[in-house]
């Protein structure tokens, strides 16, 4: 078995380190310690509403983990890091219904990582190698004892000479088994990139060598990456001229042995989306979505159906996604990978597909689980070509784990090969070219061209996409200034055309004073796709900007949009959306918006979306702090839906320097369905002295629906020491 060979191996180089250590005067340069001690009681009682059945619930966790880490300069240009963590968790769990049905549980978990670096750093060279490993041993309602492995030797370096190309190599092998066994991996990586400047000149290399072995299955994946990229960048005549082109070449090869799964990635990675508040996942207004995953945590104190995605900007066929989740340390509150696993059947996921993110249908999901060594939930689903993916899902309820939370760190799409390809290959070419003219000080104009072409061995797929777009600016006077766009592309498969698109958009400005102005544009499209037929999309969008008086602004935004679907019919939406921000003095503000619109569409009935929100803030003294989150939402017509939260927060420091602070939150939702949630949430921290931190924290409340009402009571006690 791999692991404790290598374990061996991985003892012996830290050794040999403590031992290199030891040459010199044995006293650390720095030396960090940390110790986090957590103490979480929970009491929950549900009755079923239709039978009348409780079920009452005790959770207790006691949760310390300790963390050392030190440096010491061996030389002027070496320097050697090391350290470890320790974490345990104790979680005891007890169940009891009205049948007098008692049940207990103990559920331990251990985590050890350990991790030794060697760095040197010159003027021209930089370089550093490291051995990292860690064991995870969960015990508990499973009849055996599981432990999770995994070892990591890694070394860098960093060329940067004095204008020559810089180089930056990476090299790593990373093992990871368990016990009983079951997986057995071995992962080697390869990276080198170099970087050159010269003159209006930009020159990029990268290549990437991965190879991946489950010893269990004698399954092998070999993936070799080359991309190289010119850009070229120029300013002339006295600026009024600028010129930026480029040409990207990117070549991928991965080979494939034994039974392992014939994965691809996307030839597009894609740029992500979310929308924290997903009432209707067949319906979703572009204007929802945020472009960041940093709000997404699948843990929640009151948990609303959310979604995230991925916009791949063309049609791209996929079959897998992988949500990367972030690495738990001890600087955040990210579960771990074990924790995690423990509640990946808790999780309901769903995928859906969309040509122009308002519009989204189902995909049938074949498998959904938590891999523990990768940090990741893997799901699959039937084979599709869309534009837009996203995932939806509602997050588990936050005392599953107490002050823990399930942050994402980004998503990957891949597509699945036939079963029997040895050897797949995928080449991509990109260039654009960006021009922009200034003729006087009224009037500038672009033009701008991007090609792309995606080949693919053994199913000889070729597939190009090109994009051509000129625009115009001018400003007519003081007041008044426009501008305008005029954009064509198309796609071609195997070299037919199978897509043409025209897109066209115009806009206005008005500004009549310092105080107010005024936006109006229009855009039209058309694309006309070879197998869907044709489709016309049109928008009229005047917004208006007042700022009435210093602490008073106000926008209104006034829409309608037609659209003559491929299929036939129209489809139109009139919107309205309205927003202030008040601030009558330096101790309060209010932030209000709301904005209505209504939908028609052929064989449907119609609808009309309301939202609402009010925001106050009010900051009477520099030690107190009051706020208030009002919000609702009410849908109409095909589908209803109508949701309600308020959120109330007073935060009281008693003392400038900031040692002691109270807080005291009470939220409550109620939604159309029939679920409410009510929560009051008091808290207090005590920085004791410099080196310690104490956390009290207590929160109490009911969430019921339509089958059963849960009452909870919670209450932790955190201790943080730190030097």
């Amino acid at each position: 078995m791999t692991g404790p060979f290598f374990f061996s191996k991985g003892v012996a180089a830290a050794l040999a380190m403590l031992l290199l250590l030891a040459a010199t005067p044995l006293r650390a340069d720095s030396l960090r310690l940390l110790a986090d001690l957590e103490y979480t009681r929970g009491d929950s009682s549900t009755t079923d509403k239709a039978s009348r059945a409780e079920t009452e619930r005790q959770r207790a966790l006691f949760a310390q983990l300790y963390r050392l880490d030190f440096s010491k300069e061996l030389t002027p240009t070496l320097l050697l890091n090391g350290g470890g963590l320790f974490d345990m968790e104790t979680i005891d769990t007890e169940t009891e219904t009205n049948s007098n049905t008692t049940m207990k549980t103990t559920d331990r978990y251990r985590t050890i990582k350990p991790y030794a670096e060697l760095q040197l750093a010159t003027p021209l060279l930089r370089g550093a190698t490291a051995f990292r490993s860690g064991e995870i041993k969960e015990s508990g309602a499973n009849p055996f004892t599981s432990r999770r492995f995994t070892e990591e030797y890694s070394a860098r370096l960093n060329w940067k000479p004095v204008q020559l190309p810089t180089v930056d190599m990476t090299l790593s092998r990373n093992l990871s088994w368990d016990e009983p066994l079951s997986t057995d991996t071995v992962n080697d990586l390869l990276e080198v990139r170099s970087r050159y400047a010269y003159k209006d000149f930009s020159f990029d290399y990268s290549h990437l060598n991965n190879d991946m072995l489950q010893k269990m299955t004698d399954a092998e994946t070999s993936s070799t990456s080359d991309n190289g990229a010119i850009r070229y960048q120029k300013r002339l005549f006295a600026d009024k001229l600028a010129i930026s082109a480029g040409v990207r070449l990117k070549r991928d090869v991965t080979e494939f042995s034994g039974p392992a799964d014939r994965l691809a990635a996307t030839a597009a990675p894609g740029s992500t989306f979310a929308n924290l508040d997903e009432t209707n996942p067949t319906t979703t207004l572009v204007a929802d979505f945020d472009n960041s995953l940093a709000g997404v945590d699948l843990l929640a104190a009151t948990p609303s159906q959310l979604s995230f995605g991925l916009d791949f900007g063309v049609d791209t066929r996929l079959d897998t996604l992988y949500i990367n989740l972030v690495t738990a340390t001890s600087d955040n509150q990210q579960a771990e990978a074990g924790e995690v696993d423990g509640l990946d059947h808790l999780y309901a996921w769903s995928v859906y597909v969309s040509d122009d993110q308002q519009s989204w249908q189902l995909r049938s999901l074949s498998v959904a689980h938590f891999n523990a060594f990768e940090n990741r939930f893997e799901l699959r689903f039937a084979g599709v070509e869309s534009r837009y993916i996203k995932i939806v899902t509602t997050p588990l309820n936050r005392n599953l784990l107490q002050d823990k939370e399930i942050k994402i760190t980004g998503l990957s799409a891949w597509e699945s090969l036939p079963p029997d390809t040895d050897r797949f290959r995928r080449t991509n070419l990109n260039t654009d070219l960006t021009t922009t003219w200034r003729m006087n000080e009224a009037t500038s104009s672009g033009y701008d061209l991007h090609y792309r072409k995606e080949t693919s061995q053994p199913d000889d797929r070729r597939k190009s996409y090109l994009t051509m777009g000129a625009n115009l600016r001018h400003v007519f006077n003081p007041v008044f200034s426009g501008a305008g766009r005029l954009a064509r592309s198309e796609i071609r498969e195997q070299g037919d055309i199978t897509d043409v698109g025209y897109t066209c958009s115009m806009s206005l400005r008005g500004r009549y004073l310092d105080t107010f102005n005024q936006i109006l544009t229009y855009s039209y499209t058309n694309d006309r796709d070879r197998q869907e037929g044709n489709s016309t999309a049109n928008a009229l969008l005047l917004r208006s900007n007042l700022d009435l008086y210093q602490g008073l602004s106000i926008n209104l935004d006034n829409g309608y949009s037609w659209l003559y679907p491929a299929d036939g019919g129209k489809n139109t939406t009139t919107y309205v959306r309205l927003g202030s921000n008040i601030t009558p003095n330096r101790w309060l503000s209010l932030t209000l918006a709301y904005g209505v619109s209504w939908s028609s569409q052929p064989d449907s009935r119609p609808s009309r979306d309301q939202t609402g929100s009010l925001v106050v803030s009010w900051v009477p003294f520099a030690t107190l702090s009051m706020s208030a989150d009002l919000s609702y939402t009410d849908k109409a017509g095909a589908h209803q839906d109508s949701t309600a939260r308020q959120i109330y927060n007073i935060n009281w420091s008693p003392f400038r320097d900031g040692t002691l602070q109270f807080s005291l939150g009470y939220g409550a939702t109620r939604n159309s369905l029939d679920e409410k949630t009510t929560s009051l949430n008091p808290a207090l921290k005590w920085q004791i002295n410099r080196n310690c931190l104490l956390s009290l924290e207590y929160s109490t409340g009911e969430r019921e629906d339509r089958t059963e009402i849960t009452e909870f009571d919670n209450t932790t006690v955190m201790l943080r020491i730190f030097y």
